[in-house]
């Protein structure tokens, strides 16, 4: 649990989700911030809404919004099927990521793919609109739609292919009398 480690560690920390009402609690106690992180929420909120705004409101003029979210381009192309989870509401691209962000005035200047979980991108993002890096460009550029669509498909298929894969063998096994053991984990 991080919350109990930082507060074991005399580091001011509130265990709450962030909404309005405590980012202006925040916001009077505490003023405005210079740096936020925020990873991997935006697939696991149905409040986006409400936290990018509480964002807004204790994010410095000046100060620097880092989000970090699995990338669905890197997730087709590796036909990470197994890293779509029932918990997760949505999956990004860069372009959607950015469109969304600006609806709230937020404004993407920078990025990079990372890779961790099957793939990430780490979004840079200011109250104020900045000259967009090569690295913004560069990974803008090489999105299509025309591919995504293709590669939801294709993944699809495979997935198919791969669940009647592990049926049979597991139909098989049963019928030669073998035991079957099944562990899984989030």
């Amino acid at each position: 649990n991080t919350a109990k480690i930082s507060i074991g560690k005399n580091i001011n920390t509130i265990k709450k989700p962030l909404d309005l009402k405590l980012a202006k609690k925040i916001f009077l106690k505490y003023s405005k911030f210079d740096f936020i992180v925020a990873t991997n929420f935006f697939a696991q909120t149905n409040n986006l809404s409400e936290i990018l705004r509480s964002m807004k409101l204790i994010l410095n003029k000046k100060g620097l919004l880092i989000i970090e979210n699995q990338y669905l381009y890197d997730l087709l192309f590796q036909r990470g099927f197994d890293s779509f989870h029932h918990e997760h509401i949505a999956y990004y691209t860069f372009s959607s990521i950015t469109k969304l962000l600006k609806k709230y005035k937020l404004y993407v200047f920078d990025a990079e793919k990372l890779k961790v979980h099957g793939g990430m991108l780490r979004v840079y993002v200011s109250l104020e609109k900045k000259k967009m890096t090569k690295r913004f460009k560069r990974i803008l550029n090489n999105e299509n739609d025309k591919i995504i669509n293709k590669k939801i498909n294709n993944l699809n298929m495979f997935r198919l292919k791969f669940n009647n894969k592990v049926k049979n063998l597991l139909f098989s096994l049963k019928k030669e009398g073998k035991k079957i053991y099944g562990m899984g984990a989030a």
